[in-house]
């Protein structure tokens, strides 16, 4: 009766890794065992569509997004994370990565459909280049093995407040800052109608807590 239990219907970018999304259940179990989160892996775009169709609470966006006219949406800033460049074990490489240096060796990007393959495009077309990936995958994980094996460098947000070397997901990797840096922002985007329900309010301020603020010197 009093809203401390519900199902939230959570949209999310694929963009986003998991290390992010195992701390928001974890969070969730102890503040309010009693919400429970679907989770839905969509674009960006779609995601604001079924926020305004009513079929989704919140969802986890690619920034900017274009105003939908649709005054029951709103989208509020939630984390900026620097890019980084994932390399091979035994790569030579300069300690900042550039467009120029970048081109010159096989990478990997997410899907022509996503704002990050948009973002990376821009990064190179600062420097007067067209870059081309070897691949695209729409999966951080998988782009990360795909660099462990030595398929070539991967572009991807750096979530975490350190690089730790004892990181699984990091292990024989080489983690390089880009130059110029580059960031990728996220927002949360959420119903005017829902947020102010008890569950959906538990998971917006879960989310929340994993805020990140606008990088002043991305490392």
């Amino acid at each position: 009766a009093r809203g401390l239990e519900g199902l939230v219907r959570l949209g999310t970018t694929a963009g986003v890794s998991p290390h992010l999304l195992p701390r928001l259940v974890e969070t969730l179990a102890r503040q309010s065992p009693g919400v429970d989160v679907r989770l839905d892996l969509l674009g960006s775009a779609e995601a604001m569509a079924r926020l305004a169709a009513g079929t989704l609470d919140l969802a986890i966006v690619a920034l900017p997004q274009a105003a939908t006219g649709q005054v029951q949406v709103q989208v509020q800033h939630w984390r900026s994370d620097p890019m980084v460049a994932l390399l091979p074990p035994g790569w030579k490489a300069p300690r900042r990565i550039t467009a120029e240096w970048l081109a010159e060796h096989p990478w990997m990007s997410f899907g022509p459909a996503t704002q990050m393959h948009r973002l990376i495009a821009a990064w190179f077309a600062q420097a007067g280049l067209h870059g081309r990936p070897r691949m695209e995958l729409n999966h951080p994980l998988a782009l990360r093995s795909l660099v462990a094996a030595g398929q070539g460098a991967a572009l991807l947000p750096l979530e975490q407040p350190e690089v730790r070397r004892d990181d699984p997901d990091n292990a024989g990797l080489q983690v390089r800052p880009l130059h110029p840096p580059l960031l990728r922002e996220l927002g949360l985007a959420y119903r005017m109608d829902q947020v102010h329900g008890a569950a959906t309010r538990a998971v917006l301020d879960a989310l929340q807590a994993l805020s990140a603020r606008r990088c002043q010197r991305c490392l």
